[in-house]
């Protein structure tokens, strides 16, 4: 058994069962990186162990792949924090870095999926949602300005909405009547804020040095660098063209979409859908950066192999799309300065947010 980590994921007891089992051998902390084929029921396994990055061979007369689960996560209309294997990340009572919006079952990133953890994720998101709503239904009552879940503060003009619960367990979403949250666009179609988008700053360096972790380092610089070109855009600037020749801000941000779609196709992603010309900057922003946020997720896990069977199209993603996402992002930050609203600078080098942000 070729295992990634350092320990086994699955539960305590058929942990002990596996390794009393004398004829099941266990390599901790490596990786398969390729599969050759002798003859029938004779082949190799290349493994690389991933503490030295030493590889080695594995001679066996078959193989059995299993590369885990991909969380089944909804398009909410917001972007959640998910850790590296895509499932969201909430804190001990469901609630995600989104006010008002709760994870549970399968799709939260915790250490066992079982249907009794998921049910009791419902339970307590459900219990925390309520205590939510009668906090803010209080303040009010009192005279004060309204709180969202979580003790964040609400902005007055901000819609009350309905509240998302992911049913993840069996790969759904249901709406469920809740507390005051707040809305994905603000007044005025204003971009989502520093809890609702990724790449606030640029995401941890991996912690090795691969071919994948270098391309998806690539596609988070994008993601940062279009984050904060885009901050503080409202609805009313995407019509905005310095000359008759040029690409207004909506057509620019449609383009840069496009580009990340064809940079996923490349790495071997599902099809995207187009990008309307027609949709809110926020809805706009909300797809540019979700999509850039799981480009990055699935370069940094791809292994060499895989990367090598995509040969020439990685290449091309390389010194085509990702190249020209740069490009049209400097000219947003072109425009926007030519228009007399430049945004905040961020500490591109450091990718760090603007400085009091």
């Amino acid at each position: 058994m070729v295992h990634p980590f350092a320990q086994l994921q699955a539960n305590k007891e058929a942990q002990a069962r596996a390794f009393e089992n004398p004829r099941l051998r266990f390599l901790l902390e490596h990786e398969p990186r390729a599969f050759l084929r002798h003859g029938d029921q004779d082949m190799e396994v290349t493994v690389e162990n991933l503490r030295n990055h030493t590889t080695s061979g594995l001679r066996t007369r078959g193989v059995f792949i299993f590369v885990g689960f991909v969380p089944n996560v909804p398009a909410l209309g917001v972007v959640l924090e998910r850790d590296t294997g895509g499932y969201i990340v909430t804190d001990e009572t469901m609630r995600t870095g989104v006010p008002g919006v709760y994870a549970v079952g399968d799709v939260r990133s915790k250490p066992f999926r079982q249907i009794t953890t998921a049910t009791a994720d419902g339970t307590v998101a459900a219990i925390a949602n309520l205590e939510g709503a009668v906090v803010a239904e209080g303040s009010r009552r009192a005279g004060r300005h309204p709180a969202a879940p979580g003790g964040t503060r609400r902005h007055p003009a901000l819609r009350r909405r309905l509240t998302w619960i992911t049913l993840a367990a069996y790969g759904r979403a249901a709406l469920l009547p809740g507390a005051h949250t707040r809305s994905v666009a603000g007044p005025g179609g204003r971009s989502m804020s520093k809890e609702t988008v990724p790449f606030y700053k640029i995401p941890d360096a991996p912690p090795h040095v691969t071919a994948g972790a270098i391309l998806g380092r690539l596609a988070d610089s994008v993601g940062f660098r279009f984050r904060w070109a885009s901050e503080g855009m409202v609805d009313t600037d995407l019509p905005y063209k310095p000359a008759p020749d040029c690409m207004t801000h909506g057509e620019l941000i449609v383009h840069i979409h496009d580009l990340l779609a064809t940079s996923s196709k490349n790495a071997g992603m599902p099809a995207e859908g187009p990008l309307s010309a027609s949709a809110s900057v926020s809805e706009m922003t909300f797809r540019v950066l979700d999509l850039c946020a799981r480009l990055s997720a699935r370069l940094k896990a791809m292994p060499d192999t895989d990367l090598a069977a995509r040969v020439p199209a990685i290449w091309t993603m390389i010194n085509g799309p990702l190249a020209d996402c740069l490009t049209h992002i400097g000219q947003m930050l072109s425009w926007r300065r030519l228009a007399g609203a430049p945004p905040a600078p961020a500490d591109l080098f450091r990718g760090l947010p603007p400085a009091g942000r």
